[in-house]
């Protein structure tokens, strides 16, 4: 991936992305990173594949990890950062989760409501991370071709 960013701390935030719209090549080392689709269906591409996940799923990024995201149809993306030592389900990959809907109510209530450490907030993470730890993890990833001339075939056209 060139033009590499690099971005200290990921933030917790919402974000929407049009159709198509993609967040560049970027790394973020203080945080890791549990990005969320509340509409649309999210890409998020690394060296080692793609991972998908529409609104029943997550996709964990650790801190450290160079990847870019792409939004396939209208995306609500809700991004929530966390310390890179908070890792609930210590994976050092990328990977999808699964989404409860009580899951999916603590990711939209921590990514749209103040992100200050007033108790309420700290108790709702902490809900949240344990919700995180339960969740099962979900196999929807498309592996980098090892051949360079698939490599080359599947790569998205320029724009």
């Amino acid at each position: 991936m060139p033009e590499i960013r690099h971005t200290p701390e990921a933030p917790t935030r919402t974000q929407a992305l049009a159709p198509g719209e993609r967040a560049s090549p970027h790394t973020v080392t203080t945080t890791t990173r549990s990005s969320y689709a509340g509409s649309g269906v999210l890409a998020v591409t690394t060296d080692a594949g793609t991972w998908f996940a529409p609104g029943t799923r997550a996709i964990w990024v650790p801190a450290g990890c160079v990847h870019a995201h792409r939004a396939h149809g209208h995306l609500d993306l809700h991004l929530l950062g966390l310390p890179a030592d908070t890792n609930p389900l210590g994976l050092d990959a990328p990977t999808v989760l699964a989404v409860s809907p009580l899951l999916r109510e603590l990711i939209l209530a921590c990514t749209r409501g103040p992100h200050d450490d007033t108790p309420e907030q700290l108790r709702l993470r902490a809900v949240l991370l344990d919700q995180l730890r339960a969740s099962p993890q979900q196999a929807v990833q498309l592996p980098r071709p090892h051949r360079p001339s698939a490599r080359g075939r599947l790569r998205p056209p320029a724009s």
